[in-house]
């Protein structure tokens, strides 16, 4: 649940800064604007990240289910599984 939570307020987030980074238009404020496309920029950056971490826990969390109860007998397959080594790198 909570994963599910993190991925789909992070997609708000995400879009919401997209659409914002596109209504910014040049003006007078030139330092406003690019302080505020830097900022955007770092809050998108965030939100992604916080992103892949609940597509972490959901994945986590989907083996956890799949293993319990037996994960010593499935240790070594799931150690040297795609799925464990793409978590791994998330």
């Amino acid at each position: 649940m909570l994963g599910i939570f993190t991925i789909m307020s992070n997609l708000a987030v995400f879009s919401a800064r997209w659409y914002l980074d596109s209504s910014i238009k040049s003006g007078i404020h030139d330092m406003v604007v690019r302080d505020a496309r830097v900022m955007s920029l770092f809050v998108k950056h965030l939100s992604f990240s916080d992103l892949l971490t609940g597509v972490y826990l959901l994945g986590i969390c989907y083996h956890n289910e799949l293993f319990k109860g037996h994960y010593k007998a499935d240790a070594i397959e799931w150690m040297h599984s795609a799925t464990c080594k793409a978590l791994g790198v998330i």
